[in-house]
């Protein structure tokens, strides 16, 4: 919904803490993913309005859809999440490295670049060509129909 990844890293933070501050709101038994995700939208929406200034913004309607389609594929999420497994393994020793001091470890992108001593621009393109590999793995295996 963002047009670049230190947005999404803001807006990802922002709905973290609003998840936090609600959670004594989430009743339990109900559905978490549907009730962060509404949240999530909300989040969105504002901080889309603060970056008012951007010249191309999605409208709520578009945020809409976007969430709904989201809410609709939650039903696959099981069977991504054993491919998306499945396909990190096959990655390369440093690319799943990448990965894990990216993700698994309580760093910031920017603090993964200077631990490594790599530029932070490089960071965020080796991490797009590894989702990009990721996903097509996903696409291929779930075609498959190895997880359904």
């Amino acid at each position: 919904m963002v047009r670049n990844v230190p947005d999404a890293e803001e807006l990802f933070q922002q709905t973290a803490i609003t998840l936090w501050d609600k959670f004594p709101s989430f009743e339990p038994g109900t559905d978490f993913e549907a009730w962060a995700s509404v949240i999530a939208r909300y989040k969105a929406r504002d901080f889309l309005k603060s970056k008012a200034r951007q010249s191309a913004r999605f409208s709520d309607e578009v945020i809409d859809v976007l969430a709904s389609d989201r809410l609709l594929s939650a039903d696959n999420t099981d069977s991504r999440l054993l491919a998306l497994e499945d396909c990190r393994k096959k990655l390369s020793a440093k690319d799943q490295q990448l990965l894990s001091e990216c993700y698994q470890q309580d760093s910031t992108i920017l603090e993964v670049a200077d631990r490594i001593g790599r530029p932070v621009n490089r960071i965020y393109d080796n991490l797009w060509r590894i989702r990009r590999t990721l996903l097509a793995c996903i696409r291929r295996s779930l075609a498959s129909e190895d997880y359904v």
